[in-house]
């Protein structure tokens, strides 16, 4: 068992991954740091080694690359230090505040981020990341049914499935839920009546 002597608010473990290695990777959140357990030995990564801010979530693709969401963008572990994930990989550059955080890796390898209120993917083998047209509000976590359908939550009581192929369907349904969410908010807007209940939104 491991435990912080520090542990405070402050110092709170906000993401974990375990690898099958015995190792583990920890997110401390309002420290903007992400460290590695490794053999009762921690390494810890801060500023300096490009973690900028705070980690919401860790995952290893199927090439043992290391990834991490945070507040400000997504970031990479080089097996030295962090990197910024931006327009080399046609991910936003900018990302001034926390937005939709998630990040998940599907059973292809496909690696979904969320970001902007949206949800961009990047599959197995390429450095480009692509849009899934979807609006995602501020999303925490993703789940991958057995059947492969990618299932996300949001905060404004939404629940979706996301594809890797945007339609013309999954545009239009994630304009009204933009829209619904909008005028939560007091804009003026009229959104275009759906079919589907409060909390599902559909199929995108």
């Amino acid at each position: 068992m491991y435990r912080d002597r520090e542990t405070s608010f402050q110092k709170a473990q906000y993401s974990l991954l375990a690898l099958p290695d015995g190792s583990l990777w920890i997110g401390y959140g309002f420290e903007n740091k992400i460290c590695l357990l490794q053999n009762e030995n921690l390494k810890c990564y801060g500023k300096a080694d490009g973690v900028a801010s705070f980690p919401t979530a860790i995952v290893q693709d199927h090439e043992g690359t290391i990834w991490a969401n945070t507040w400000n963008g997504l970031i990479r572990f080089n097996r030295t230090r962090w990197e910024h994930i931006g327009r080399d990989w046609n991910f936003p550059e900018d990302v001034p505040h926390i937005t939709s955080t998630v990040l998940f890796l599907d059973s292809h390898g496909t690696l979904l981020a969320g970001v902007h209120q949206t949800m961009l993917y990047l599959k197995q083998g390429t450095k480009r990341f692509e849009s899934t047209g979807v609006y995602a509000g501020w999303s925490l976590t993703m789940a991958e049914a057995s059947d492969g359908t990618l299932w996300f939550p949001d905060n404004k009581s939404y629940v979706r499935a996301v594809s890797t192929s945007v339609s013309a369907k999954s545009a239009a349904i994630a304009k009204v839920a933009k829209c619904e969410v909008l005028a939560r908010r007091g804009a003026p807007a009229k959104c275009q009546r759906r079919r589907s209940t409060r909390s599902l939104v559909g199929y995108l």
